[in-house]
């Protein structure tokens, strides 16, 4: 778990992550399948851990996302902006354990990098 103040800077470091985690290991007799989910609001430090309900929904946005696929929030999608910067594709509203409103997700563009 990562937290940061600037939503464009979550969505590209989890895009480096991601590339970073695949890449290490290219060639692995079993490849490393990454999803990652982001959402923002509140949340707490506490224990050695960031808690909370928003910290809740981007872990399970993160168990929804497929390999190679990064599930944001509207909440993130409307903090990034629709620049074209980072191509966003619509997946409309995800049912997600525990969560009794379903959010609007968007799939982030992810190419593999060399």
């Amino acid at each position: 778990m990562l937290g940061y103040g600037c939503p464009v800077h979550r969505v590209t470091c989890s895009l480096d992550c991601a590339n970073g985690i695949v890449g290490q290991a290219r060639g692995a007799a079993r490849p490393i399948r990454v999803g990652v989910g982001l959402h923002s609001g509140d949340s707490f430090y506490e224990g050695g851990q960031y808690v909370g309900s928003a910290v809740n929904l981007a872990a399970r946005l993160g168990q929804n996302a497929a390999a190679a696929e990064i599930l944001i929030s509207d909440v993130v999608r409307g903090l990034v902006g629709t620049t074209g910067s980072l191509p966003m594709t619509e997946r409309g509203e995800i049912m997600l354990k525990w969560i009794s409103a379903p959010p609007r997700v968007y799939s982030v563009g992810w190419s593999e990098r060399p």
